[in-house]
């Protein structure tokens, strides 16, 4: 990460502020849902708990695997960057286009 540290600790905290926010965001409406069957005349207890677990396991699943998937995407692109590898991946592309057009 030489050159470029700041930029990808950065960027990074921003994919995990916004997998946060996001998971938040799914999370509130499956909470909501659960409250509102703990109203008194409703007898969801079983309902609350599914519905908030529920919920729970999305977020969750949102606050792994977003912010991995950003770290992995910007360490490719700082070794294609680092390596030059653009102008490779472009001939090989070329290439694969020739073949399979034929």
């Amino acid at each position: 990460m030489r050159g470029a540290w700041w930029r990808t600790l950065g960027l990074t905290g921003l994919a995990a502020a916004l997998a946060l926010a996001a998971a938040y965001a799914v999370q509130l409406p499956f909470a909501f849902a659960g409250a509102l069957s703990l109203i008194p005349a409703v007898d969801g207890g079983f309902v609350h708990a599914v519905l908030t677990a529920l919920g729970a396991m999305v977020a969750q699943t949102l606050l792994l695997c977003f912010p991995q998937l950003t770290a992995g995407l910007l360490y490719t692109d700082r070794r294609i960057r680092h390596e030059d590898l653009a102008a490779e991946l472009t001939r090989q592309s070329a290439q694969s286009g020739e073949l399979s057009s034929a």
